[in-house]
């Protein structure tokens, strides 16, 4: 017959050792229902001989383990397990399938994404390029332009000063004429005062002093010989 109280006494010297939980750890259930089993049969003979039966804690407890073992062994219990099993399966390999989807979409979207980043990269090299060829574009419009600008200016100027000169030549020739002008003019007028100062005539000719006239004459009058000069500061006497 077991001993109850020697065999909890070495249940707790093996409960000391690693082996022990380690093996507990697979078959905890077994172990569970045999140490039930074992205090179950102890306490139905402790408390046989002064309890009925269904008094007794031990009586439900090997019920317990009879209708555990009766569940175990049934076949709906097997046909659940297998069920289980092949649900446990069958998640398993949707998990598994979920995560090769999930991989293959990962790397769908990072394939997009790099795509999508080569061809961003392109269009601003692309922008770049264009922005670059405008601005030598327009660089160079701006030099013909300036240098258009520069050859007009260059051409106007060269205008205005050759007009300058035609229009200095011209002044010049102008006041050439106007000095010959008046000097022909001067000479005409010399000529004109120097004819007008001499007696041209045949006869002699009264010249009165300037400030009288021909009846206040006397001492103040003179005749001039045909071909002489009219003496300064005198007139000719018109009769």
């Amino acid at each position: 017959m077991l001993d109850y109280t020697n065999f909890n006494n070495k249940l707790n010297s093996w409960k000391r050792k690693p082996i022990f939980w380690i093996i507990l750890l697979f078959i905890w259930p077994f172990f569970l229902l045999w140490w039930l089993g074992l205090w179950s049969i102890n306490d139905i003979k402790k408390k046989r001989s002064h309890a009925p039966w269904y008094k007794i804690k031990g009586t439900y407890g090997l019920i317990f383990i009879a209708l555990f073992l009766l569940i175990e062994a049934s076949p709906n219990h097997s046909s659940s397990n297998s069920n289980q099993t092949s649900s446990e399966i069958s998640s398993s390999s949707t998990s598994e399938n979920s995560e090769a989807s999930q991989s293959k979409s990962i790397s769908i979207a990072a394939e997009t994404s790099s795509r999508a980043e080569v061809a961003s990269i392109e269009a601003a090299s692309s922008s770049q390029a264009k922005a670059r060829s405008d601005a030598e574009k327009s660089s160079s419009e701006s030099a013909a332009l300036s240098s258009s600008i520069s050859a007009s200016s260059a051409s106007n100027s060269e205008s205005i000063v050759q007009s300058s000169r035609i229009a200095a030549s011209q002044a010049q020739a102008s006041s050439e004429a106007t000095q010959q002008a008046n000097t022909d003019t001067s000479t005409v007028t010399t000529q004109t005062a120097d004819s007008n100062n001499i007696n041209s005539t045949d006869r002699y000719k009264w010249a009165i002093q300037d400030g009288f006239t021909w009846e206040t004459r006397k001492g103040h009058s003179t005749r001039i010989a045909p071909g002489k000069a009219l003496p300064v500061g005198y007139h000719w006497q018109v009769q």
